[in-house]
This record gives structure tokens, C-alpha cells and sequence, in this order.
């Protein structure tokens, strides 16, 4: 695309890349979204979504029917409130799910197309060694499955540090990590603040150190902050998309469902829109 190549028109050809494995087959790929969109991407996000759409199309991820790409997922913190409710979409969606517990060894799962395997989250050598047959690792494990004190400051930064580690000879492999809201801002450069349970400044101090980390790093991470209250519900299949602000209802509430949580995670992994950015959610 001429001209400066801006921030979402390097996602795109990162994305291109990603999905057709050759830089000459990205860049023809990217001549054709240039014929029809000769602007490129622009800053509203549906324009952004419909040239990421565009580039799905043409790099034949969004194929129909019996023909759609059925991708390899792991998940880290599989028997997690949301975490469980990703390995569910995933499985619904037609993907193969190996699902990871630090425990697995007396869960008994009848479905079809899952595998139970025991995984410390903090240990990059465990992780590096699951990473070969996987297409993309979600990690939904939350504090507490890796510390007694849920709140231990450096948990979270100790996982992220553990994935990028094992990233680091698997470079293809994406990886979309569930974070916290806590570092989500209500204007930019000042940190969202919405409930008393993101008052935790060990909690906020935590996620921001995470964060941070991935942002750093030239992995293929997606960081998704759910909404301020996230609970199980309904699956709706319908929220608003934001990127580092929270989305708030009518009411001013920041909330999602964790089955909707888990529709917000398939739909990246199989339309990436967000590599190496954070995204949010709501309704």
C-alpha cells in the first residue's frame, strides 16, 4: 500500500503473512485489498474490520461450510470460568481443543475432538513443549490457578513472561491471552477504574506488568481485557468491540458474559483483527 504504512496496514500485512506463510504471497494478497480499497486502512473500526475481513476472504480463513479451516487450540486454564467456556466454543465451532489444567489427571470429558493434559502456567519449559502441533494458544488461566493469593502481584507477569519464553522457537504460533480489566483507561492515559475490584493496586500493578510485557515483545499475541464484570450468562453472540477504553451500556455498567467472552476469543483466533494489540469488549 503507498505511502506511510501506518499502524492496522502493518497488522494487515502481519496478518497476511501469518495465514499464507510466504511475504510474496502477503504482498499480492495486499495488492488486490489496495485495488479495491485504494485508501487503506482507515481509523474507524469498521473499516479496519472490513479490510481484516477482505484479507480473511482472499487468504481463504473464512471459507464456508465444509470447507472451513479447522485449526489446532490449546487452552491454559481450560476448567476456568471462561477458560471452560472457550474450550465449549471452540468445540462447537469444529476445532480440535487440547485443554490444560494444572490438575487434569480426574477430569472425565466425553466430548469429541478434546484432549486433557496437565500444564503449569508458569513453566516455559512445560509450555514450549505443547506448542509444536498447536495453531494458536489461548491462555484463560487466572491467578489463582497458579497462586494461593489470587492477588499476588507477580503472577501475571511471571505467565506472560512464561509464554513469550516459550514462544521464542514457535514463532507462528499465535497466542491470545485473556487478561484483566484492570489496565483497561477511562480516557486515554488514565487507568480505568470502574469497580472497587480494579481498585486492587496489586491487581491493576499485575496486569499493566503483563501487559507491558507483551507489548514489548514481537510474539503474535492478542491480549483481550474483558469487560469490568464478567459472569456466566447467556450467549448472545452480540457486543461492541473497543480497543484500550472500556465499552459501557446505556447505564454506564462495563459487562459481558463469560460465554460471550469466549465468542469474542473464537472470533479472533479465526479472523485475527488484533495482532500484537489489546482489544476489549461489551455491550
Amino acid at each position: 500500500m503507498p505511502g506511510p504504512e501506518n499502524h492496522d496496514a502493518a497488522q494487515l500485512r502481519l496478518f497476511c503473512r501469518l495465514m499464507l506463510g510466504s511475504a510474496d504471497a502477503a504482498d499480492r494478497v495486499l495488492r488486490q485489498i489496495h485495488r479495491r480499497a485504494p485508501d487503506g486502512p482507515d481509523e474507524h473500526p469498521s473499516d479496519r474490520a472490513r479490510l481484516f475481513r477482505m484479507a480473511a476472504d482472499l487468504c481463504g480463513v473464512r471459507r464456508p461450510g465444509p470447507k472451513r479451516r479447522i485449526m489446532h487450540i490449546g487452552v491454559i486454564g481450560a476448567t476456568g470460568t471462561v477458560g471452560s467456556r472457550i474450550v465449549t466454543e471452540a468445540l462447537d465451532r469444529g476445532h480440535q481443543v487440547t485443554a490444560f489444567s494444572r490438575d487434569a489427571s480426574g477430569i472425565e470429558d466425553g466430548r469429541e475432538n478434546i484432549r486433557w493434559k496437565n500444564l503449569d502456567a508458569t513453566d516455559s519449559g512445560a509450555i514450549a513443549g505443547i506448542l509444536p502441533r498447536l495453531d494458536v494458544l489461548i491462555s484463560g488461566s487466572g491467578a489463582g490457578n497458579a497462586a494461593k493469593d489470587p492477588t499476588e502481584p507477580g503472577i501475571h507477569a511471571r505467565e506472560a513472561a512464561a509464554l513469550l519464553t516459550a514462544l521464542e522457537g514457535r514463532l507462528r504460533v499465535r497466542l491470545i491471552v485473556v487478561g484483566g480489566a484492570a489496565s483497561l483507561e477511562a480516557r486515554p492515559g488514565v487507568v480505568f477504574a470502574g469497580s472497587d475490584e480494579l481498585l486492587d493496586a496489586a491487581v491493576l500493578r499485575g496486569h499493566d506488568e503483563a501487559l507491558n510485557l507483551f507489548r514489548a515483545s514481537d510474539r503474535l499475541w492478542t491480549y483481550l481485557s474483558p469487560a469490568g464484570e464478567i459472569a456466566p450468562g447467556e450467549r448472545t453472540g452480540r457486543f461492541r468491540i473497543g480497543g484500550d477504553q472500556p465499552v459501557t451500556d446505556a447505564g454506564g455498567r462495563s459487562r459481558i458474559s463469560a460465554e460471550d467472552a469466549a465468542v469474542a476469543v473464537l472470533d479472533e483466533v479465526e479472523l485475527p483483527r488484533f495482532v500484537q494489540r489489546r482489544f476489549t469488549i461489551g455491550y
